[in-house]
């Protein structure tokens, strides 16, 4: 897995394709993975804020880890 990009990285991608350069564009500039660029996209559109969803699964009853 690799690390995590700073919140400015993240704000600056997603500013500079709301102006209206494609996201392709974006990776090129900015040196990420298009992947990257289009999930923070969406949570831009989602959440209002330029960060992607979690990974993993959710903790529940079929945990490992479950008492």
């Amino acid at each position: 897995m690799g690390k995590p990009n700073s919140l400015d990285l993240r704000e600056r991608i997603c500013a500079y394709v709301t102006e209206g350069n494609s996201a392709g564009s974006a990776v090129r500039l900015f040196g990420d993975c298009l992947v990257i660029a289009v999930q923070l996209l969406a949570g831009l559109r989602e959440r209002g804020i330029a960060i992607r969803k979690p990974q993993g699964r959710p903790n529940g009853p079929f945990d490992k880890l479950a008492p």
